[in-house]
């Protein structure tokens, strides 16, 4: 297990470090290292977290928006409001869960995809009604 957390913890601090310096409007929410060796969860500016979450489904990714508790919920996540963030910052919110078969590659193919899911998931003037 002290191995498998290793990989975990290396594969994560790559995605943590990677999306935050690479994309902007990307925060990381919560403490940097003093988390789940396999987890890593975000908010972006101005993102549609549900959107996005469709985005990465067809682009083959399985990743949640909120916290565990809320999937499926169209409001922010209480426990995102309770740490500062606001309304809207917490509804562009991802987490990402890496496998205990997760490689490299596929962290790469997800790095590589998910600029282009934030993109499109964007707020648009008709979408903030």
């Amino acid at each position: 297990m002290e191995a498998r957390n290793e990989t975990f913890v290396a594969l994560r601090d790559r995605l943590i470090d990677e999306v935050v310096h690479n994309i902007p409007g990307a925060h990381l929410t919560g403490h940097p290292t003093q988390r789940l060796p396999n987890h890593a969860s975000f908010v972006f500016e101005g993102v549609d977290g549900n959107h996005l979450l469709m985005m990465l489904d067809a682009a083959g990714f399985a990743c949640s928006s909120g916290s565990a508790c809320k999937v499926g919920d169209p409001q922010p996540s209480s426990i995102l409001l309770a740490i500062g963030l606001s309304p809207q910052l917490a509804l562009g919110s991802l987490r990402v869960t890496l496998g205990k078969h997760t490689t490299q590659q596929e962290l790469d193919a997800f790095l590589n995809a998910l600029p282009e899911a934030i993109h499109k998931s964007k707020w648009r003037r008709s979408n903030a009604g």
